[in-house]
């Protein structure tokens, strides 16, 4: 979830805060369907690149040198994957922390 987003989720909380209507559920949806997604697009890349190994090496003749190197090519392309989904969980993260904050802020000066 990008800064934009973050933006326009804690200004549609802040609108509802305002008119009283403090529904913290839709924030707590709106959170785990991104963990979702994010869980989601991964298996999909993982099972594409499993997918595409198997088929590769029953293809390829049972070589130990073409074998070692297409599973090399394996944990280098799961290594980079599990990189980017470090920093797709992080940005997630600070997300939340982001609209925590600005949560607690809303309260503190709103429904005193």
């Amino acid at each position: 979830m990008g800064f934009i987003d973050a933006f326009i989720h804690c200004w549609h909380y802040f609108c509802q805060v305002r008119s009283g209507n403090t529904d913290k559920l839709n924030i707590i949806s709106f959170q785990q369907n991104q963990q979702h997604k994010i869980n989601l697009s991964t298996q999909l890349i993982f099972d594409r690149i499993l997918t595409k190994t198997v088929v590769q090496l029953k293809g390829s003749v049972p070589n130990h040198d073409i074998c070692s190197q297409k599973i090399n090519k394996l944990q280098n392309e799961v290594e980079r994957l599990e990189e980017v989904i470090k920093e797709e969980r992080m940005m997630v993260k600070v997300a939340r922390m982001s609209d925590d904050c600005t949560m607690h802020g809303i309260r503190a000066k709103y429904l005193k």
